[in-house]
């Protein structure tokens, strides 16, 4: 009985210790990131243009309300300053929706760099959305465009041939993730499995 209960209590150990390992390499996974790329997409035709793709999630990957400022390639041509405030999918749009901030998705915002253009962008939701009158006042007013947002909550906003593919919080959270660590799990499992088989092999032999 001696060896029964060692292996018993063998087994015990290594099976809190694997299920630690199989927890943490299984991490959750980050959320796609926010970034431009130059010279791709359906209607880009050289390195002169750019398609950007603005995710609701920070720098790191995390869930967030404000993606920080991203880049334009460099190289590539600029576009005009602005705001794009984009309605909630199903919405009418009309002044008093476009006024009304409980009705709006994101806004992405066109940084004015000081000469004319933008080269820079930054993409808010939720708490960090700007307000109305900051919307149509900026870079002396009327730099600003109110969209609908898609049913799959992915807004192809194309300008200059330039593209920009705006995800909703839910397209964002929705997204694939990449590839998990889902042989080591399987080799974890397998070992428990093992050592299971040969803890019964044993105890059975034991008198």
């Amino acid at each position: 009985m001696v060896v029964f209960d060692m292996l018993r209590v063998e087994y015990s150990v290594v099976t809190l210790a694997a299920a630690a390992i199989l927890a943490c390499a299984a991490p959750a996974m980050a959320l796609p990131v926010s970034s431009c790329v130059s010279g791709v997409g359906g209607m880009n035709i050289d390195a002169d243009h750019f398609t950007c793709n603005f995710f609701t999630s920070d720098v790191m990957g995390n869930l967030a309300t404000d993606t920080g400022l991203i880049t334009d390639p460099a190289g590539a041509n600029p576009v005009g300053p602005g705001y794009l405030v984009f309605l909630m999918n199903g919405t009418v749009d009309n002044t008093a929706n476009e006024m009304n901030t409980s009705d709006w998705e994101e806004v992405l915002l066109l940084v004015a760099n000081g000469m004319g253009v933008a080269n820079t962008f930054e993409l808010f939701t939720g708490a960090s959305m700007p307000t109305y009158n900051t919307v149509t006042n900026y870079n002396g007013g009327g730099d600003y465009a109110f969209l609908v947002q898609n049913a799959n909550g992915i807004y192809d906003y194309q300008a200059y041939q330039h593209e920009y593919f705006v995800y909703s919080t839910a397209a964002t959270t929705s997204f694939t993730p990449e590839p998990s660590t889902v042989g080591l799990i399987l080799l974890g499992s397998l070992g428990l499995l093992m050592l299971r088989r040969k803890s019964a092999t044993v105890g059975s032999g034991v008198n």
